[in-house]
């Protein structure tokens, strides 16, 4: 709950660099990474096994410790049976992304995006499209992020997702001062 409260505050959505967390919420990872930690420890068996090693991930990930991250989600890959491997590898090229390894992560990313339209996942493949727009804008790889928009945009058929897309498009059309490309 405090992740998505957190989320829901950050300013810009195609902001690749994650942004220290409060105080508070650093507080409530905590908490999660330490009850989650008691179910992996005393509770292998359990159906919220998975669950539990997900969630330290994506507690590690928001507090920017990227190696914990990616170890909890690879032992999370390892548990074949679970049905959280496609957002967990999700989960994995963002950590690999942030560790600046670019060409694994971007490899995954791409998997993700294969795997999430064969699955019909379209929240999955817009959170991993706009993951790679945000990554590219921060390399300054503009080019590539239009390109990465505009596939976007032929894919979705949301229209407040496509909205946003669009928006962010003509933001890297008016940076590389294409004026005409950024009014469309």
């Amino acid at each position: 709950e405090e992740i998505e409260e957190d989320k829901k505050e950050e300013t810009e959505l195609f902001q690749f660099k994650q942004e220290a967390l409060s105080t508070e919420a650093q507080k409530a990872m905590d908490n999660v990474i330490k009850k989650c930690s008691n179910i992996l420890q005393f509770s292998k068996e359990s159906a919220f096994f998975d669950d539990a090693l997900y969630m330290i991930g994506v507690a590690y990930y928001y507090k920017q410790n990227y190696s914990r991250a990616l170890r909890k989600f690879r032992e999370l890959e390892a548990t074949p049976e679970s049905d959280l491997l496609l957002e967990n590898k999700l989960w994995i090229a963002k950590t690999e992304l942030q560790l600046r390894n670019y060409d694994s992560g971007l490899a995954i990313l791409e998997e993700v995006k294969k795997l999430a339209r064969e699955e019909e996942r379209d929240e999955l493949l817009t959170e991993a499209y706009i993951f790679e727009i945000s990554l590219l804008s921060f390399r300054e790889n503009y080019l590539r992020a239009i390109d990465i928009c505009n596939e976007f945009l032929d894919y979705s058929d949301s229209e407040e997702e496509k909205a946003k897309v669009a928006f962010q498009l003509g933001k890297l059309n008016y940076g590389l001062n294409k004026f005409d490309k950024a009014a469309e």
